[in-house]
């Protein structure tokens, strides 16, 4: 059995409501993914061969562990922000 290493990501976000009239308001949001930007590495190679790289960890990115790796439900990249501006009325 070969276990690869734990993913660590962090996300965070914030959020304000400007209220401009009754029933408009103006809502700012900043989210930041793996805030701590903490590297995830790749779970180690598990082909034998006789290239000496069995078990070898050769990458940074999303862990097979965790259901979808390497998508959005598991940004495991470098930290990243995003900002928005919504209108509601």
């Amino acid at each position: 059995m070969i276990i690869g290493p734990n993913s660590n990501v962090w996300d965070a976000g914030v959020f304000k409501l400007f209220r401009i009239r009754e029933g408009m308001t103006l809502r700012w949001e900043m989210t930041a993914v793996n805030m701590l930007n903490h590297p995830n590495y790749n779970d180690p190679s598990v082909t034998i061969n006789q290239t000496g790289s069995n078990g070898v960890i050769s990458g940074v990115g999303g862990n097979s562990n965790v259901s979808g790796a390497g998508s959005p439900l598991d940004p495991a990249g470098p930290r990243g922000f995003r900002t928005a501006l919504r209108f509601e009325f």
